[in-house]
């Protein structure tokens, strides 16, 4: 027969109970304050959270429910698959069926989530297997990134829209960094050279231009630093792959990054070799016929419409008898006998575009008459319309 125990025995086996019953006590609040502060984060997380038991939404929090426009506990007994946007919901569905098997399933992705109105959004989710009542299911956090997304295709179609038309100009375009490797350009920088892209890309100034350009180049890019102004250079000149030697047009500026710090340089450059070429020739061709003109015995005279001198040799000044500053203040009509003969003048000459040998009476400065013909011709702007006459008398 067991011995009864005593009761000093009995005495301690409650007092062990007590202590246990305490524990466990203090282990359920603890499990409740745990639980409590873990309903508060969930609640009043930014992100939108729902649980899935199998297929089944067992619980959403409240960001969730606003996110999509839903009430309380109206996505509960849904399948989840519903809140996505047609497009994914068959993606999503197999993550998680792949998830709950225990099979390794990419946790974070962006997806877009279907609104009960049916408008849509752009959403990140990061999701994780958990078991909930011994069942498989999935525990899911989903992040609004619409306005990022926005953002960013923004940001895309404005890239691509100067990129169209960085790519469209004769221009070449340029990035460099502080040190004048090349970080960027277009495809005419490459058309202008002659460097295929992946001979460009991270080339040095230094490397197609003189030394002597070079130490210009390096005061020109300080200069831009340290002041932060844009310059224009009518002179640059480039070596290309070829080894011959182009004149450029330049316009440069400084780059910065986000927080304003000075990172490189961008600028457009223009072959203006040919045009360079065409003003030098241009000016040997002036300098020539004004000498022609100069040393001519025949007056020769441009004028405005309005009869302004521009230009007159000196067989002009010899032939009416004054000095250059006497004639500066003169008008073509006042070398006319008879004013209207100069109307009669320029009907003659814009009704054809020329006249030869236009008899008319002019006057000296000492007021002597003297018969005269001019042959002349109208000059006209790239519109065609009338900007002066020139002829000779």
């Amino acid at each position: 027969m067991a011995k009864k125990p005593t009761y000093e025995e009995l005495e301690q086996k409650i007092k062990e109970l007590e202590k246990e019953v305490s524990k466990l006590e203090q282990t359920e609040e603890v499990l409740e304050q745990s639980e409590e502060k873990y309903r508060g984060l969930v609640e009043n997380s930014f992100d939108g959270i729902f649980v899935q038991k199998g297929p089944t939404i067992i619980f959403t929090n409240q960001r969730l429910n606003e996110m999509l426009g839903y009430e309380k506990d109206e996505l509960v007994g849904l399948d989840h698959w519903l809140v996505y946007h047609p497009d994914y919901q068959e993606l999503t569905r197999e993550r998680a069926e792949a998830r709950m098997r225990g099979e390794m399933v990419t946790p974070q992705y962006e997806v877009k989530l279907q609104r009960k109105d049916g408008s849509w959004l752009y959403g990140e989710i990061n999701a994780r297997a958990i078991s909930f009542e011994e069942e498989p299911g999935v525990q899911v956090w989903v992040r609004d990134i619409t306005e990022r997304k926005q953002a960013e295709d923004t940001l895309k179609e404005s890239e691509e829209k100067y990129r169209t038309i960085l790519e469209s100009i004769d221009d070449g375009y340029f990035e460099v960094d502080l040190t004048g490797n090349l970080t960027f350009f277009n495809d005419a920088l490459c058309k202008i050279t002659g460097y295929k892209r992946d001979e460009l890309l991270g080339m040095n100034n230094r490397e197609y231009t003189t030394p002597e350009t070079a130490k210009k180049m390096y005061r020109i890019f300080n200069q831009i630093y340290r002041t932060g102004k844009p310059l224009r250079i009518m002179d640059y000149e480039i070596i290309l792959k070829d080894g011959k030697t182009i004149v450029l047009e330049m316009s440069t500026s400084l780059m910065r990054d986000p927080s304003g710090a000075p990172v490189g340089f961008r600028g457009v450059i223009r072959d203006i070799t040919s045009r360079r070429k065409a003003e030098e020739a241009l000016k040997e061709s002036e300098e020539k016929y004004r000498t022609i003109s100069e040393q001519s015995t025949d007056a020769i005279y441009i004028t405005t419409r309005e009869g302004e001198l521009s230009y007159i040799n000196q067989s002009f000044l010899d032939l009416f008898g004054y000095t250059k500053k006497e004639i500066k203040n003169l008008n073509a009509q006042d070398f006319y006998a008879k004013p209207k003969d100069r109307s009669r003048f320029q009907r003659e000459l814009e009704k054809t575009g020329s006249t030869k040998d236009f008899e008319v009476k002019l006057r000296k400065k000492d007021g002597a008459e003297m018969d005269c013909l001019i042959t002349a011709t109208v000059r006209q702007a790239d519109d065609r319309s009338i900007l002066g006459y020139q002829g000779i008398i």
